[in-house]
């Protein structure tokens, strides 16, 4: 056959070349036209296959389509070759002289729910091989780690960057140069400044073996870049908390040496185990940070700790548990995990590096563990506990407010109020003049034994006096400091919610206590936490109270009522909804269930979603980051994938049941 006459395949031939069964036959008039015996034949064999076993037709297709574009770039080039014109410009006959060596590739993507691609051959021999291999963007990623594993960075400029799964592809090139000098200076200790999303794939990277010897190494890396830029991104915390410990467990690396004690706990196997360490301690010496996980008020968040009294807080708290450990121990012969704690382990599934990008994420293993983060009794008396404590540290520092509904026994309370007015009691205030005791309900016949038993806990936690010293009252601040976070809780309540934080403000801010009222409290409460960090309403006996700390920020709101808008009509009817997604979709706040509505609707969130997340203080990616929290709770699964994409089978259901759209 003379190719020199003959034209390519046009344009027509190309778009039919990508219908399902008709690319069959394209297929066989190609081997026809350009006397290719064998695509003709291999043509008519596709035919067949298809008809004959139709479930594996959409392969079929898709080979039809790697077919042609073989067919077409090798016909190309004989064409050109019988023309004696060069098929492309000098890189063209480089990479020709490579081929001599090894056959190269070229990626060709191909659409659908999830990016396959098929590795095809540049040039091969009149026989087309045919080697079909799928791979997906993950599996490239890590393959594209293993090659980038060495690579030094020279110096580059900062190029911001912001990506909900980074990785290699999703940097430009500038961004790229960056990441690549920014990691040889990490690899070098010298931490600087950069974006979260280019920690995130230096900690892919990690997770993947990537960077290291020995796993020994490879954690003490993850530790140092979490210590590095914790500050900075509070948000490692949520996913290096737990995937450093995966990393540690998988790995047989000893917990001793792992940097958890002072970490921004939360209620997870992880802190089970670590508390668990300390129950042989006598007394119990657990940090702030872990008592504040087992404690439903936020320790850190209160108007207390804020306001200038964070040193006392953290020195005192911990104090105070040990001194209610050593009574308890005194009383009963057991502390308080084992005598508030969980009897029996339980058997829980773990998932491994949830969220991450690397082979193990998502895999479950089983653990067996003493659930003390979730302990009722335990978290209620530390509550208790902690709360008291916090009252009488503001009794003696003359701070503004008292919190409520607060239930402790009498010995307890007696030995924690003499133990921190002995330690924290202020003879003198420079600023303010003599501090005025608070009054104290003692029992004086066992006041020496009180003293006693204090000074016996000072010398089990090693606190020394420092003569001529005397605490210094840190100045109080303004407490009127919460009115934004009370401005997005007011907007997000319900009409029936916002009445009846109405009724209580105009009660002088306490009402009786109904049985009708709980539901109230709860979702009132449940933003409060979100956005204050706790609650805004308590029960005290028989009373409705809001919180002494937040009166201030109600007060203004009420006084300068924000505009509502019109509530919007789209929303999810759960009568159409499964029952596990009920339950998912009665948990998410406002702000998430916006964002979620938007996901579903909307061709580009993006804009919406830094909207609502502008609104709700916070950011789209921590947004994200909350649903999926709550999906894998409730269905077992994430909800939002990489590019705000919902998961197919969710956003079926879920779409099912949007109203008003």
């Amino acid at each position: 056959m003379n190719l020199k006459d003959k034209k390519l395949p046009g344009i027509a031939m190309r778009i039919l070349s990508f219908v399902p069964v008709i690319n069959c036959f394209i297929i066989i008039y190609l081997g026809m036209n350009y006397a290719e015996k064998f695509t003709f034949i291999l043509g008519i064999a596709y035919f067949l296959i298809s008809a004959i076993f139709p479930d594996i037709s959409p392969i079929i297709w898709l080979i039809c389509v790697i077919h042609y574009i073989i067919f077409y770039n090798q016909l190309k080039k004989k064409i050109a070759e019988a023309k004696k014109i060069p098929t492309n410009n000098s890189a063209a006959k480089t990479q020709q002289s490579n081929l001599n060596n090894r056959q190269s590739f070229s990626d060709v993507t191909i659409s659908g729910t999830s990016e396959n691609r098929q590795m095809i051959p540049q040039k091969g021999s009149e026989t087309i091989p045919l080697s079909v291999s799928f791979q997906n963007p993950r599996d490239n990623f890590f393959e594209e780690m293993k090659s980038l594993a060495d690579r030094e960075g020279d110096e580059a400029p900062f190029v911001p960057f912001m990506s909900y799964w980074p990785t290699y592809q999703s940097m430009s090139d500038a961004q790229s140069k960056w990441y690549f000098y920014w990691r040889s200076q990490i690899r070098k200790k010298n931490y600087l400044k950069t974006d979260l999303s280019y920690i995130f794939i230096y900690v892919y990277e990690l997770l993947n073996g990537i960077g290291y010897q020995t796993p020994a190494e490879g954690y003490t890396l993850l530790i140092e870049i979490w210590q590095a830029y914790r500050e900075d991104f509070p948000k490692l915390n949520t996913y290096l908390y737990d995937w450093s410990f995966d990393f540690a467990y998988l790995n047989d690396i000893d917990l001793e040496s792992a940097n958890y004690e002072n970490a921004l706990h939360k209620p997870s196997y992880v802190t089970d185990v670590i508390i668990g360490q300390h129950l042989d301690d006598v007394p119990l010496k657990l940090t702030l940070e872990m008592i504040d996980t087992l404690c439903d008020y936020s320790i850190t968040g209160s108007k207390f700790y804020q306001s200038g009294h964070h040193e006392v807080i953290k020195e005192a708290i911990p104090r105070i548990v040990s001194l209610a450990d050593a009574l308890s121990r005194k009383k009963s012969q057991k502390g308080l995990l084992e005598s508030y704690g969980p009897e029996q382990t339980v058997t829980r599934e773990l998932y491994l590096f949830r969220s991450a990008l690397c082979p193990n994420a998502n895999q479950t293993i089983k653990v067996t563990v003493l659930e003390y983060s979730s302990a009722p009794q335990l978290r209620n008396y530390i509550n208790q506990l902690v709360r008291f404590g916090e009252n009488s540290l503001r009794e003696i520092y003359q701070a503004k407010g008292r919190l409520r509904g607060i239930e402790m026994d009498e010995e307890t309370g007696n030995l924690i109020a003499a133990f921190l007015k002995k330690e924290y009691g202020l003879s003198e205030n420079k600023e303010s003049g003599p501090t005025k005791a608070a009054p104290l309900e003692l029992d004086f016949e066992n006041i020496d034994d009180l003293r006693r038993q204090s000074d016996v806990v000072r010398s089990i936690l090693h606190v020394e006096d420092t003569p001529g010293v005397i605490a210094d009252v840190p100045k109080e601040k303004d407490l009127l400091t919460e009115v934004d976070e009370m401005i997005v809780i007011y907007k997000a309540l319900s009409e029936d919610e916002r009445a009846f934080l109405q009724k209580l403000y105009e009660n002088h801010y306490e009402s009786e206590f109904e049985a009708a009222d709980n539901q109230r409290i709860s979702s009132i409460n449940r933003l409060a936490d979100r956005y204050l960090q706790n609650d805004l309403i308590s029960i005290e006996g028989s009373l409705i109270i809001i919180e002494d700390d937040f009166r201030d920020e109600i007060d203004h709101v009420f006084k300068n009522p924000p505009e509502i808008e019109a509530e919007k009509q789209t929303d999810f009817d759960n009568t159409q909804l499964p029952e596990n997604f009920q339950e998912f979709v009665a948990q998410l706040l406002p702000e998430q269930r916006q964002s979620l509505i938007a996901i579903l609707t909307l061709t580009e969130p993006q804009n919406e979603l830094k909207r609502i997340a502008d609104e709700a203080m916070t950011m789209p990616e921590l947004l994200i980051d909350d649903i999926n929290a709550l999906a894998i709770n409730s269905l077992g699964d994430i909800m939002i994938e990489a590019q705000f994409e919902l998961v197919d089978e969710y956003a079926v259901i879920l779409k099912k049941s949007l109203r008003g759209e």
